[in-house]
């Protein structure tokens, strides 16, 4: 078996995290069980287009003006703005003015996509060697600099939320090997990081799944061994699901099985 771990770094990979109801729920079924689904094969089906998004770490009013225009506004979705360890936060929850200010000049940027509502926001760290107080450095070891890493976060967030925007990941570096002003190894970057639930299990950060197959992507006995992890937080978290399941009706009392299946409940 192949095992594969999954570290929850940001919000921002390639899984998307979302509190979720438990699936615990009762669920409501309906009373009509004869129901018939019609499709035709010859229908046009549904427009998916992609969700775009435009980044304001490079604060370019001509780059975000350039995108709207190519891209459209009506197909932008989110908008990435940065939080900055330039001044160092300790145990403060409130911007600087210096940071409050380059917030809000990212934000007249994300205005020309839409106004808040229209356009989600995705935080992430832009901490150039010119600027970068180093007081935030090695915040998996110093417990000062990994208080004052998360409380800027926080602070940059509720700034945002107070205006009206909706903030839907935060990015805690910007690159895991962005090291030269000793704040980007993946230690400090798990330290930085809140821990979440794996499939119902956890608070942890990290999870192991395993796979079939050998080394590699798309290999001999590897093909199409993707699985989804759920990702979760709050205080909804959706139990542990191990074990076999059968899903009946409540109102026929019939079970949910597999035609030609042999019955072994």
């Amino acid at each position: 078996m192949k095992k594969t771990l999954i570290t929850a770094l940001s919000l921002t990979t390639f899984i998307v995290a979302a509190a979720q109801t438990p699936a615990s729920h009762t669920f409501v079924p309906s009373k009509k069980t004869d129901n018939t689904l019609f499709f035709s094969t010859s229908d046009k089906g549904t427009n998916m287009p992609i969700l775009w998004g435009l980044d304001t770490a490079w604060p370019s009013e001509e780059n975000i003006r350039r995108g709207v225009r190519f891209i459209g506004a009506e197909n932008i979705g989110v908008a990435r703005v940065s939080f900055q360890p330039w001044d160092f936060m300790g145990a403060e929850t409130t911007l600087t003015e210096r940071l409050e200010n380059n917030l809000r000049e990212r934000l007249r940027l994300v205005s020309y996509i839409g106004a808040p509502g229209e356009v989600d926001l995705a935080l992430n760290n832009d901490a150039p060697g010119d600027v970068y107080d180093t007081r935030y450095s090695n915040p998996a070891t110093d417990a000062d600099a990994l208080e004052a890493y998360c409380n800027l976060i926080y602070a940059t967030t509720l700034s945002c939320q107070d205006k009206g925007w909706n903030v839907v990941s935060a990015a805690p570096l910007n690159e895991p090997d962005y090291t030269f002003n000793g704040q980007g190894s993946k230690e400090d970057f798990l330290a930085i990081a809140k821990d979440v639930f794996f499939d119902g299990h956890g608070p942890q950060r990290e999870y192991v799944v395993e796979t079939p197959g050998g080394e590699g992507y798309q290999v001999e006995g590897q093909t199409n061994a993707e699985c989804v992890v759920d990702i979760t937080w709050g205080e909804d978290v959706r139990p542990v699901i191990d074990g076999s399941y059968i899903i009946m009706n409540a109102y026929s009392k019939k079970r949910l099985s597999v035609d030609g299946a042999i019955d072994h409940f």
